[in-house]
């Protein structure tokens, strides 16, 4: 399957972007396909951290401020198909995390 792009996140994890993913956030979102780089450093450079997805145990959320100074943020939704490679699902702008979602990186130290 083509991808749209490949990126590494802060972990050493491969991320990929099939080309259906993209596909699918465009189809009802067409004006975040200028949005491209900034999901791909969200994956890379994630401002908020990475979340365990409150609903499914197989996917992680990458948060990234979209609008410095304002309560916005980019979330791009990976299914982790195996330890250390994963599949993007979708990206959407958003104004909270959703609620019981577990932060996993960075992980706090004792």
């Amino acid at each position: 399957m083509p991808s749209v792009f490949e990126v590494t996140d802060p972990r050493g994890c491969k991320v990929t972007c099939p080309e259906t993913a993209w596909q699918h956030i465009l189809s009802g979102r067409p004006w975040m396909a200028s949005w491209l780089d900034d999901i791909k450093t969200a994956i890379e450079k994630p401002d908020m951290g990475i979340y365990q997805d409150v609903d499914f145990s197989d996917r992680e959320v990458y948060y990234r401020f979209r609008l410095k100074g304002k309560d916005r943020y980019l979330k791009v939704v990976v299914t982790m198909v195996s330890t250390n490679q994963g599949e993007v699902v979708t990206a959407f702008p958003t104004y909270t995390p959703k609620a019981g979602e577990k932060l996993i990186w960075p992980t706090s130290k004792p």
